[in-house]
């Protein structure tokens, strides 16, 4: 468990938000227990209620401690990056890829705190205002980065690409590779401001291969095993990671707990199962699949939230070391099957360059609906093809 310093608080206080941002890391909010909690903290249970009312108002407080130390994090790179200013754009990807790359490595307990608090808000009003204030730390830091590289108005669009990219370069699968598609990826993005097509991207053809070689069993899931996995997804969707178990996922499909321990050994394997079934659910088709036929979104439709919700979950017990690594290739390096569609319309480039200007999109695309919030909104479609012709318009 990584020690987290919390200053300014009494000394049980200190303690107790101390262990949550030092579990977070280890279990989503849905999984810690007052228990788990207090004894981390070295305190009584009934420290927790005196101090806190709940175990909501002592996240809310965790919350604010987290976006106290991220934002020491930025004044520290701001600070480093003094004088460095009237940058070229060329240089602005290898500087991307290194905070990402630092904030999800250096920082990490903070860049799991502020994902449950992402996951707290889309299930709980009142963790919102927390929510809004990460995403404007975040905006004002890389509306400053972008100014030294002379690209002030893409710092909406940068904001979301470290939103998206961050959040999967939190799964380890293969530091050396992960490090190098990260480097690529912020490089495409650079380009991608200037209007230049991507470079080629030998470390993602590499990272993409050795996914698919990783796994070559995910299909779309027959009889009690369809049964089982629609309940996962449905378990996950709802409640969240923590709460895909044998036994709750046999009684939400209606079959007995031997016959579900049977089919799927570990809670990876159930998790994985989920992730087919909302993957199908979303697209039409499992991912990069010889065979699949994902269907084409509508342009401007608003994705189905809780689902994306869901995806993240996933991503986070993954990056907690939950499931095998065949699935960490797959949620990294197997994605952008329906954002290509969309990269094919709006550029001419060839299939390579369609590749990694898909997984560029797609980060930012998942960026900007989770900062959208949840529930149906009629002008969500307006507003996001608007986005859309922005994003897009360095390369008409």
């Amino acid at each position: 468990m990584q020690s987290v310093s919390v200053q300014g608080e009494s000394s049980k206080r200190r303690e107790l938000i101390a262990a949550v941002l030092a579990l977070w890391p280890e279990q989503g909010s849905g999984e810690l227990s007052a228990r788990t909690l207090a004894s981390a903290a070295g305190v009584n249970a009934s420290a927790i209620y005196y101090h806190f009312s709940d175990l909501e108002h002592l996240y809310e407080a965790a919350q604010a401690e987290a976006l106290t130390l991220a934002a020491q994090w930025a004044d520290g790179w701001q600070a480093k990056l003094d004088g460095v200013d009237d940058m070229p754009l060329q240089a602005f990807g290898s500087l991307t890829a290194l905070l990402i790359d630092d904030w999800c490595e250096g920082a990490r307990a903070l860049a799991f705190a502020w994902r449950e608090c992402q996951l707290l808000a889309a299930r709980n009003p009142r963790f919102a205002p927390l929510r809004d204030a990460w995403n404007a730390l975040w905006r004002g830091f890389w509306s400053d980065i972008c100014a030294r590289f002379g690209a002030a108005a893409s710092a909406e669009a940068a904001t979301l690409f470290f939103d998206g990219e961050g959040l999967l370069h939190m799964m380890r699968w293969r530091r050396p590779i992960d490090r190098a598609v990260l480097e690529e990826s912020a490089r495409t993005w650079a380009g991608w401001l200037g209007g230049r097509l991507p470079e080629p991207a030998p470390w993602r053809v590499h990272a993409r291969a050795c996914a698919r070689a990783a796994d070559r069993t995910m299909a779309i899931p027959e009889g009690n095993l369809q049964l089982i996995a629609m309940a996962a997804a449905r378990l996950l969707t709802q409640k969240g990671a923590g709460a895909v178990t044998h036994r709750a996922v046999a009684a939400e499909a209606g079959l007995t707990l031997g016959v579900v321990s049977h089919n799927c050994k570990r809670t990876g394997d159930l998790l994985k199962l989920a992730y087919s079934e909302i993957y199908v659910q979303l697209t039409g088709g499992l991912p990069d699949r010889p065979g699949a036929n994902p269907q084409v979104p509508d342009k401007g439709a608003q994705p189905d939230l809780s689902r994306m919700l869901a995806i993240d979950e996933l991503v986070l017990a993954v990056a907690r070391g939950r499931v095998g690594e065949e699935l960490i290739g797959l949620l990294r390096y197997l994605r952008g099957t329906t954002s290509v569609h969309t990269v094919r319309e709006r550029v001419k480039c060839t299939e390579a360059q369609s590749v990694a200007l898909a997984a560029v999109y797609s980060s930012i695309a998942m960026g900007y609906w989770r900062s959208a919030g949840q529930g149906p909104d009629a002008d969500a479609g307006a507003r996001y093809d608007r986005f859309l012709d922005a994003l897009f318009a360095a390369y008409a």
